[in-house]
């Protein structure tokens, strides 16, 4: 693997290149990116090496009297001119908008420090031999059982830096190495087949990687175990018990489609503005954090747009604090970029948060997992929802997946069950929660106890 000094002065250099060549009259941005992947494949009972690339993009964004130009290229310095005045063409076409902007120097740094990187010499060292050995951890430990099928189960190791120049001055840089893994499969027991499911993780550390892949191995084989034999339940309307997997992905879709600027100007937002205002139940709490190195599937110092990311509060004790932006959004807003600017080289800046998590406050009935588990008389146990959500009207309607009934502390399989309700009256009305947990996609979320949803089993 080439030398990341190398790399990271390299991306420098073309994009001081670029910015030369973009007219001085203009705004004007430069996006590089470098990214190796390998990626190690489990299918039909045997390994193969799917992909080991190396992926160099630019993208040249240039702003002149309103009108905004962009353009995503791979090509090496020989077309550099050309790309920019490609880039410039492009923006003289497009129609203006006095909200296109850059970030200003302040948002970014001046020069890249260790804290900005994060690379383990042995990921960058890995070869695949070592990967398939690493994703055998996890294979061997899920299929202990033989009821056990996999599907299909991944091992990647992924190396990128970042770079952001701007015309302003800004100069950002960042990267990061990690090890990343999942695995989908089904039991099967005689006749009986369980619905897919899935596991997986991440780390920054190959030291730490073997004892994850076996724990991941080890949790997606009893979960797929505990799912057999499910047996029949009744339609209701009443508590459900969400677990953390189900909290996080139901919260989400409320919570940070809501929490973006983008919606609450285009007027699609349900909580257009009620900024300080109760949106939630005054025990929950949600927040980002960029920051977390230690959940590094989510980890970046700054944002598409070169600015520095932080840790946010978007529901504080219920009410919404929070509005994420660009800077195109903050410029229409009159505020400053909030580092929330997402995306890739090869696009323009959107808006997104990354390692969301969801606690639950004093507010709310606090009971630990055990307890709240054997406090509720009858319900279902939501693991994974698998349907559609509508995060304007909150409504949503999908099927309960590795689900089980809950009656009395006793739980026991749940085959596939219709579930709906809706997302902001959960949020307003929840009936207890426990402590958050560790979820493998980067977030964090609790149990949840939520009244009123409706359950219907099939005939």
């Amino acid at each position: 693997m080439n030398d990341p000094e190398e790399i990271a002065q390299s991306l420098r250099k073309t994009a001081a290149q670029l910015l030369d060549a973009l007219p001085k009259n203009a705004q004007n941005e430069i996006a590089g990116q470098y990214e190796s992947k390998m990626r190690i494949i489990f299918e039909g009972n045997d390994y193969s090496v799917a992909a080991e690339t190396a992926d160099r993009v630019i993208g040249i964004r240039t702003i002149e009297n309103g009108r905004m130009g962009f353009l995503s290229t791979n090509e090496g310095n020989g077309q550099l001119s050309e790309s920019a005045a490609e880039a410039t063409a492009l923006a003289r076409l497009a129609p203006p908008s006095e909200f296109h902007s850059i970030a200003p120097a302040s948002a970014g740094i001046t020069a890249p420090t260790s804290k900005h990187r994060h690379l383990d010499p042995e990921l960058l060292a890995m070869d695949p031999e070592n990967a398939i050995k690493h994703l055998a951890i996890l294979i061997e430990a899920a299929t202990s059982d033989p009821r056990i099928s996999i599907d299909r189960a991944e091992i990647g190791i992924q190396f990128s830096l970042n770079c952001v120049m701007n015309s302003n001055g800004l100069v950002s840089e960042w990267g990061i190495s990690t090890i990343d893994w999942f695995a989908m499969g089904m039991a099967r027991e005689g006749d009986q087949v369980t619905s897919f499911d899935y596991d997986g993780g991440a780390l920054r550390k190959l030291a730490e990687a073997r004892d994850a892949l076996n724990k991941t191995g080890n949790d997606f084989r009893n979960a797929l175990l505990q799912s057999l034999n499910p047996g029949r339940g009744e339609s209701y309307k009443g508590p459900v018990l969400l677990h953390p997997r189900a909290t996080s992905e139901l919260f989400q879709s409320a919570i940070l489609t809501n929490c973006n600027a983008r919606m609450h100007q285009d007027k699609t937002s349900s909580w257009a503005g009620k900024m300080g205002h109760p949106v939630a139940h005054a025990g929950i709490n949600a927040f980002e954090d960029p920051t977390d190195v230690d959940r590094p599937e989510g980890w970046n110092a700054f944002d598409r747009e070169g600015v520095s990311t932080c840790r946010h509060d978007l529901i504080q004790s219920g009410h919404l604090k929070f509005l994420a932006h660009n800077c195109f959004t903050a410029k229409k807003a009159g505020v400053a970029p909030t580092g929330n600017a997402m995306g890739s080289a090869r696009s323009i800046p959107g808006i997104g948060f990354q390692n969301p998590s969801f606690e639950a406050g004093p507010e709310i009935q606090r009971i630990a997992d055990e307890m709240l588990l054997n406090a509720i008389p009858k319900a279902l146990l939501l693991v994974r929802f698998s349907g559609n959500d509508d995060p304007v009207s909150g409504e949503f309607s999908g099927v309960a997946k590795n689900s089980f009934w809950l009656e009395n502390g006793t739980l026991r399989p749940a085959g596939e069950v219709m579930i709906s309700g809706n997302l902001f009256e959960m949020l307003k009305n929840p009936l207890a929660a426990s402590r958050a947990h560790q979820i493998f996609g980067g977030s964090t979320a609790p149990y949840v106890l939520v009244d009123g949803l409706s359950v219907t089993v099939g005939s």
